[in-house]
């Protein structure tokens, strides 16, 4: 039997679309200098659960946060 990835891009694929934005604007900052492609998916996994985690908190300043992720 196969196993699942485990992580946030497991998850749903609106999830990984972000993920995916997120780490191509990353890379984009950095001028596609390559070799960090992972560094930056990872990077913005994190970024995404994060923003993530807290909404499902409902912590006050969410809707900040998520605009600053989405914004950069």
């Amino acid at each position: 039997m196969a196993t699942r990835p485990v992580g946030l891009a497991a998850q749903s694929p609106d999830i990984r679309t972000l993920i995916a934005e997120r780490a191509y604007h990353k890379a984009e900052q950095r001028g596609f200098v390559p070799g960090y492609e992972l560094d930056d998916w990872l990077a913005a996994e994190q970024e995404v659960g994060m923003v993530a985690a807290n909404a499902k908190t409902k912590k006050p300043g969410i809707r900040k946060r998520v605009r600053a992720v989405e914004d950069t």
